[in-house]
Order: structure tokens, then C-alpha cells, then sequence
């Protein structure tokens, strides 16, 4: 997404006479957060009610969506309609993770012109800077800290501590011991109290994107089988899965679909076994998020924000209505 943005800045660009700093005239107001060296000189405005890569939360309390779409944040009911634009200007604002009071968003910006982890109020206001780098953060189940990338960092800021053998996307269980995470094309298991890590799954088809439930006892993961992606619940008690539903969101650099095998008694739905694992290093996909009661996975695929129950996978579309803003700008 940053690529194609800053294409289009790029297309768009006015160079100003040599030794001329160029007037400062933003066709919108200026966010005091936002230190991009951008002057926007013209804004279109669109509607939309389609999105792509869009990673989305759920509040505690069950009743509002947060999610990206074209590097702003907005807010949605759960029952859909017209969704509210909280952060956006030129930054690139993506990720955003509800504290688990509701009161809060962390995510990550280029707005201060670094890629950083920020926090604001669950309402878009009161933005600061938590720490720069880092990618799919998420809280504590306290509020007292944020993992983001591989680091554990105080909500009062600072560089925070490395985490040794930490993958990406940390996924908290509510009694806050374990960090589930991906590593590579596996799930991870990050164990706080005796700093170990643990690997608990292995399918061929790879673990992407894994998400605990609220009560700690079900695990929801998107793997991929027969050229398709799914998204996967395993019981972590007796670890029991169930394909839930095909077709979900596919992760970035996916291979062509495997030769057709015939799958063996018992196998995921489809005609091959698998294939190969996909290549270490793919990037992880968009955030998804578990409703607080465990009924079902809010997730997004096909242009489109889901609701997909579990355990039965019947998907019903959220609908949305978002005015997005593209500016051209000149450095």
C-alpha cells in the first residue's frame, strides 16, 4: 500500500523553483502530529463500501469495528452502515488494536516520518508515540504494555525489551502467560512466566495470523489448502480442529496451488493433500479478531469485512461506508 501511495505522491509532484521553499497551503487542516514534509495542494474525496488488506478489531464490549482501509482508521458498528474516519491525513495509519478497557487504539504510522507504533484514544484524539518500529502490536490483557514487532514496550514509551525467539503478531491469552504469535509459516507459544517458547502446530499448508479466544480455549489460524486459504479453529485442550470456512484472505507471495494429489480419509476439504509448506518469510496477513463471547471470527477477505461463526462457518458480510481522502502533494 505504502508503495502505490507514494507512487502516486510521486506522479503528482511540483518541484519549486531552486532555493524557493514552496508555501505551505494544505487544502485540509494540519494534524500537530503529523511531521510528514507534505504539502497537500488538492484533495478528492470518494466513498467506498470495498477495501483491501484491512486489519480489523473488535472492542471489548462487542459493539464497534476498528479497522484500516487506504492508511486511515476508521470506527463501524458491529451491525455495519457508515463508518467514521478517527486518524488520517497523509501518514499511512494501519493495524490498530483496542485496549482491553476500550479506551485506547494502538497501532502503527509514518505520520511523525518513521515507521512507529502510536496510541490514541479509542475515539482517534490524543495521539502520541509510543516507540518507533515495530508491526502488529497489540495490549496486554492489564493495559500496562504493548507488544509491537518483537518488543515489549511500557504504554509510557521507550525502546522496550527485545523477546528472544518472538515472531510477529502477538495474540495474548486473557490471564496474560502466554503470547501466541506467528513464526514464520508456524504458530508460536511465548510463555511470560518462564520466558520459553513453544511450537504447537504443524500443518502443511503453514499457521498464519493465530488468534486466541477470549476464554484461552480455542485457537483460530488461516492456512492454505488446494490454491485456497482457510481459516482453522483448534481446540487447544485436546487439539481437535475444525475447518471452519474457505476462501479467507490469502497472505502476500503465495505459491501456485500444488499438483492434484488425492487426499487421504480424513483430510481438509478439496482433491490434494497439501503440497509442499510455503516459504519461510511470508508476509503475515491482515489482523483479525475474535468476538469477546468466542461465537465468532471478524475478519476481512474479498473486499469486504466478515462476520464467520464458529463452529458452523456461516459468513455474514458487515456491511460499511467509508469517505476516504487521496491527497496530492509536493515535497
Amino acid at each position: 500500500m505504502r508503495t502505490l501511495i507514494v507512487t502516486l505522491a510521486s506522479a503528482l509532484l511540483t518541484v519549486p523553483a531552486a532555493g524557493q521553499a514552496p508555501p505551505r497551503t494544505d487544502s485540509a487542516r494540519r494534524d500537530p502530529t503529523n511531521t510528514l514534509p507534505l504539502v497537500t495542494s488538492r484533495t478528492v474525496k470518494f466513498t467506498t463500501d470495498q477495501g483491501t488488506w484491512m486489519s480489523v478489531d473488535v472492542s471489548p464490549d462487542g459493539s464497534t469495528i476498528v479497522f484500516d482501509v487506504l492508511g486511515d482508521l476508521y470506527t463501524l458498528p458491529m451491525t455495519g452502515g457508515k463508518a467514521t474516519r478517527i486518524v488520517g491525513g497523509t501518514s499511512i495509519d494501519a493495524q490498530p488494536r483496542y485496549s482491553p478497557d476500550g479506551k485506547s487504539l494502538v497501532f502503527t504510522s509514518d505520520r511523525s516520518g518513521v515507521d512507529a507504533t502510536w496510541i490514541s484514544d479509542a475515539d482517534g484524539r490524543r495521539l502520541r508515540m509510543l516507540t518507533q518500529g515495530g508491526h502488529y502490536p497489540d495490549w496486554s490483557p492489564d493495559g500496562g504494555q504493548v507488544i509491537t514487532g518483537n518488543r515489549l514496550v511500557d504504554v509510557r514509551g521507550g525502546a522496550g525489551v527485545p523477546l528472544p525467539g518472538f515472531g510477529s503478531a502477538p495474540s495474548f491469552t486473557t490471564d496474560g502467560r502466554y503470547v501466541w504469535f506467528q513464526a514464520g509459516t508456524q504458530a508460536g507459544r511465548f510463555d511470560r512466566q518462564r520466558g520459553t517458547v513453544s511450537y504447537r502446530t504443524n500443518l502443511p499448508g503453514g499457521v498464519l495470523r493465530p488468534i486466541v479466544s477470549g476464554d484461552g480455549k480455542q485457537l483460530a489460524y488461516f492456512t492454505r489448502y488446494e490454491g485456497q486459504s482457510a481459516l482453522v479453529v483448534r481446540e487447544l485442550a485436546t487439539g481437535a480442529e475444525r475447518w471452519i470456512t474457505m476462501g479467507t484472505q490469502q497472505e502476500a507471495g503465495t505459491p501456485p496451488p500444488a499438483p492434484f494429489v488425492p487426499g487421504p480419509p480424513g483430510a481438509p476439504p478439496g482433491g490434494r493433500a497439501g503440497g509442499p509448506p510455503p516459504p519461510t518469510g511470508v508476509g503475515p496477513l491482515p489482523s483479525s479478531a475474535w468476538l469477546p463471547d468466542g461465537s465468532a471470527v471478524v475478519t476481512s477477505f474479498g473486499g469486504k469485512i466478515w462476520r464467520v461463526d464458529v463452529p458452523s462457518g456461516r459468513r455474514t458480510a458487515i456491511p460499511f461506508s467509508s469517505t476516504s481522502s487521496s491527497h496530492s502533494a509536493r515535497w
